[in-house]
Formats: structure tokens, C-alpha cells, sequence
């Protein structure tokens, strides 16, 4: 096995070292083999000698020798046996240890992966939820451009109501643009609303129709978009104009109440 130059120092003692481990078990298995010959070989000389020198003979005292000799045979196979066993499973539990890791790693790093597809799922949720704020606010534009000259409340109320969900998407510039055309919906009032009432003095016909407001809503209730905007810390940079503006259209609305006395 060659070493490359290139390499970092710390990679080439580790290869160094693994290299010096491999040859020193190389080395421990190849005396091991040996010696177990060895140690054979002199064990039959042995019992061949015993044999020649003195005749076999059998006695009680030679199988107790026998069988104490196969006890201990059996006695070391048990032994072998045990120690080759916890080898094994220590070789085993170290392969253990190592997939156990490696399945930690990958489930930590598929955790990562499924917090990171969450996070951008929940980016891309509310991307989605501003989208459909500022979609329904331009809505609510062009629905009070579509009643500025026929139903004026109903117009400043379209407006209000964009204006509400502009505060919640915080888009400062269409903030500004739905407070001028509350205002605009508001002068456009006044102003019918003072011919209305040269015609009232004048006995002419008149229609107070074009105050009304959008289908079923409730004036001044929780549902009204000026108080749902209240809530909102965005307010408070228009909370005055607002006021200002939610004044006059009350003053408005008394006057159009007595012109339907």
C-alpha cells in the first residue's frame, strides 16, 4: 500500500497507523499458526515416547487420567469457544454501533430536509395569503370607482375596505390612494347632497337613494372596515386623517337623515 505525498500529514499517519495494524495481526495469526503446529507435533512425540518407554497399561488410575484429560480438553475447547464468541460479538456490536450512527445521521438530515420543506411551504403560504389581500383590496377599488357617481357611501365603503387590507399587507403607497379616494367619495357627496337640498327648499323632487350603503351592512358595527382596522398598530399613522374622515361622513349621513323626514 503507497502513500501519496499530496495528502495532509494527519491523513498519512492514519494510514500509517492502519497500515502497521494490519501487519501486526498479519503477524500475531501467522505465530499463532505456528505454534498451535508446534505445540501438536510435540504432543504426539510425547505420547508416542510414553508409549515406547513404558508399556500402556490400563488402570483405574489411567482413566481417571483420561477422563481429568478430556474434561480439560473440554474444559479449553469451552474456553476457546467463549473468547471466539466475544470476538464475534464485539465485531458485531461495533457494526451495530456504526449503522446505528449512520441511521441517526440520516434521519437528523431528514429532519433538516422536511424542516427546510416546511418553512418554505409556510413562506409560500403566506406569499399566497398577501396575493389574495391585495387581489380582493384592488377588488374593493374598483367597486367603489363603480358606484363614485351613483351610491356614494357605498363607494366610501369600498374604499375603507381597501383600505383595510392595504394595512394589512402594509403597502404604505396604495394606503395613501385609498384614503384620496375616501376623501373623493366624500366630496362628491357633499356636493349632491347640497343640490339635494336647494331642491328640497325649492319643492322639487329629490332622491336620497344614492346614500345608501352596500347591501346589508351595518353601520358603525364590528364588521364596519373602520373598526376592524383599529386593531391593526399600522393605524395609528392614519388613525387622525381616518377620524377626520369618519367625522365628516357621520355629519353627512345626519343631513341625508333629515332629508328623509
Amino acid at each position: 500500500m503507497m502513500l501519496n505525498c499530496s495528502q495532509p500529514a494527519s491523513f498519512q499517519w492514519k494510514e500509517l497507523k492502519k497500515i502497521f495494524s494490519m501487519e501486526k495481526h498479519s503477524c500475531i495469526g501467522k505465530w499463532s499458526l505456528v505454534l498451535a503446529i508446534f505445540s501438536l507435533i510435540i504432543s504426539i512425540i510425547a505420547i508416542v515416547f510414553s508409549c515406547i518407554i513404558e508399556p500402556f497399561d490400563v488402570k483405574i488410575e489411567t482413566a481417571i487420567a483420561v477422563v481429568t484429560a478430556l474434561m480439560g480438553i473440554c474444559a479449553t475447547f469451552m474456553v476457546g469457544w467463549q473468547i471466539f464468541s466475544s470476538i464475534n460479538v464485539s465485531e458485531e456490536l461495533k457494526n451495530l454501533k456504526l449503522a446505528n450512527d449512520e441511521f441517526k445521521r440520516k434521519v437528523e438530515m431528514l429532519d433538516g430536509l422536511i424542516a427546510k420543506q416546511k418553512n418554505e411551504m409556510t413562506k409560500e403560504r403566506e406569499a399566497r395569503c398577501l396575493m389574495k389581500k391585495e387581489m380582493d383590496a384592488e377588488l374593493w377599488i374598483a367597486k367603489g370607482l363603480s358606484f363614485v357617481d351613483m351610491r356614494y357611501f357605498a363607494s366610501y365603503e369600498c374604499f375603507a375596505e381597501s383600505l383595510y387590507l392595504f394595512l394589512e399587507i402594509q403597502n404604505t403607497a396604495r394606503v395613501s390612494s385609498a384614503v384620496r379616494n375616501m376623501v373623493v367619495a366624500l366630496n362628491r357627496a357633499e356636493r349632491s347632497l347640497e343640490r339635494i337640498e336647494v331642491k328640497k327648499r325649492n319643492k322639487q323632487r329629490y332622491d336620497v337613494k344614492i346614500f345608501s350603503y352596500n347591501g346589508n351592512t351595518k353601520v358603525n358595527s364590528e364588521d364596519w372596515p373602520i373598526k376592524k382596522m383599529s386593531s391593526n398598530p399600522n393605524f395609528q399613522l392614519i388613525k387622525d386623517k381616518v377620524e377626520e374622515l369618519e367625522k365628516r361622513r357621520l355629519e353627512l349621513n345626519e343631513r341625508v337623515e333629515k332629508l328623509k323626514q
